[in-house]
């Protein structure tokens, strides 16, 4: 009975984040790219090894003032939820250097999803668990971007040069097919990929943009979709108000187009922008008996941020 009280104890000590993690280990300490990390006692070597990967790849952001939305780089291609524009004054915070991975969600949360690199699908609320998860982990406090702090990184924050890409006037530069990370040129902070592939859940839900104010480290809560962020991604018919507007083919220097199985998708590169901005519902109501079902998808991703404040 002793033997079999002791196995039972193994398992749990190395089970994923959907079960408590242990109290932290003093002995287990370790400063990895300036933070101090407080390993718990139930995490594997391969998490260890992923959250040294991530923390190791945050980069300093130098909070300050800037315009948010539709400034002058973007007249002509920006949508009407673009204006007006927001004037934000950000704290300084940290931006993870590349998206997270599947292989890093894997890793983390000790699930496959039940799919391969082609067909891998998570949720908003899968992302906000992982992030929940490395937290637990390591004693540090990972989030989502705000919609402002993604768009001040995209601009490339006190380093910007006013590009209307992250990193250049000239999509090719930033935007590619690749998975890889870094497949890219970096933009001004040296962040990758943050416009190509996938786009990027951000913490905020969406709402209209309230030019009368002066927002402070702004972050709204109070809509009912979050905010998308960044990337090709697939047009959702919300908020498709191009000021702009342009039929999308697959010659039109604005997008490509898709067709196949009876689905037709379009691929807008306007998307791209940093100042691009649309919103992705989590859930979809079922056909079948009505009911509220989660929405996975592949188009979509995160980047972690750590607000200082919090550490």
């Amino acid at each position: 009975m002793k033997k079999l009280i002791s196995i039972i104890a193994v398992i749990a000590m190395f089970s994923s984040c959907a079960e408590e993690l242990d109290e932290p280990q003093e002995r287990a300490n370790e400063t990895i790219n300036g933070f101090d990390i407080t390993w718990r006692g139930s995490v594997t070597t391969e998490q260890q090894a992923v959250v040294r990967e991530i923390v190791d790849n945050m980069i300093l952001v130098e909070g300050g003032f800037f315009v948010m939305g539709a400034t002058p780089e973007q007249e002509g291609f920006a949508r009407q939820n673009e204006y007006p524009q927001q004037y934000v004054s950000l704290s300084d915070y940290y931006i993870c250097r590349y998206e997270l991975t599947e292989e890093q969600f894997i890793a983390i949360m000790q699930d496959d999803m039940g799919s391969n690199s082609t067909y891998f699908s998570a949720s908003y609320d899968d992302w906000a668990a992982m992030l929940d998860c490395i937290s637990e982990i390591s004693g540090l406090t990972f989030d989502l971007p705000t919609e402002a702090q993604w768009e001040y990184a995209a601009r490339g924050g006190k380093e910007s040069l006013g590009y209307i890409y992250p990193g250049s006037n000239t999509l090719q530069n930033v935007w590619t097919d690749s998975s890889t990370e870094g497949s890219t040129m970096p933009n001004e902070l040296g962040l990758y990929n943050m416009a190509d592939l996938k786009s990027e859940w951000c913490k905020d839900t969406y709402a209209a943009y309230d030019g009368t104010s002066f927002f402070y480290d702004p972050c709204n809560t109070d809509g009912k979709y979050p905010v998308v962020r960044g990337g090709n991604y697939i047009c959702s018919g919300y908020d498709n108000d191009y000021t702009e507007e342009s039929s999308l083919s697959s010659n039109n220097r604005l997008g490509r187009y898709y067709s196949g199985s009876g689905v037709n998708i379009y691929y807008d590169y306007r998307y791209c922008r940093t100042t691009a901005r649309s919103y992705y519902s989590t859930t979809f109501t079922s056909a079948i008996d009505g009911s509220e079902r989660t929405i996975y998808t592949k188009y979509i991703g995160c980047r972690p941020v750590i607000n200082i404040s919090n550490e």
